[in-house]
Formats: structure tokens, C-alpha cells, sequence
């Protein structure tokens, strides 16, 4: 959950040079089980983004600062699991398959 979200730019800006602060409150990671069950792996905490981009001639480039007060993590055995096996999924999400007939 983003919780509450609020966007803004320092001052004006180009679309080839933007500043932009996310100000992210009562941000939570929920999990749910295969069972329906919800779980708060993170209790509500506010976390500040700082994203610059400049789009450059031959490139863009994308920098992201994030600030974070306390966090607390809360886990019953279940969320445990889900939490261990974060990186797998995110992996197979983030994985770009090679099109069909491409390669050596």
C-alpha cells in the first residue's frame, strides 16, 4: 500500500529536467496468503523519494533518493515465507525473455 501520496515539484520545471518528492505516509508492505489471509509485514511508515530526471541527448538518466524514519518489521511465519520468497517473484517479474528466433 502507497498510503497517502503526495507529488510536487520543487518549482517549475521542463519535461527533459524534472525534480520530483514523493512524500509516501502510512506506507505498509501487505502480503496475503495462498489461504486469503492478509498479513502487515511493515507497520505504517513514512518514506520520502527525491527522483531527479534529465533527459540527455544520447541518454536519460533516472536518480532516486529515499529517506525512511524507524521501520518495524512484524512477521508471523506465514508472512515469513511470503517475505523470503520476495526476490524469486519480483525476478520473474522483472525477467525479460528472449524473443522467439533471437540469440547465437
Amino acid at each position: 500500500s502507497l498510503g497517502h501520496l503526495h507529488m510536487k515539484t520543487p518549482g517549475p520545471c521542463e519535461y527533459g529536467s524534472i525534480d520530483l518528492v514523493m512524500q509516501l505516509t502510512q506506507t505498509t508492505l501487505r502480503a496475503k496468503s495462498i489461504r486469503g489471509e492478509h498479513f502487515d509485514m511493515i507497520q505504517p511508515v513514512p518514506i520520502k523519494l527525491t527522483i531527479e530526471y534529465r533527459g540527455l541527448e544520447d541518454r536519460n538518466v533516472v536518480s532516486v533518493q529515499m529517506e525512511a524514519e524507524q521501520m518495524k518489521l512484524s512477521l508471523a511465519p506465514q508472512a515469513l515465507q511470503i517475505l523470503l520468497a520476495t526476490p524469486t517473484g519480483l525476478m520473474g517479474v522483472m525477467y525479460v525473455a528472449e524473443p522467439p528466433g533471437a540469440g547465437p
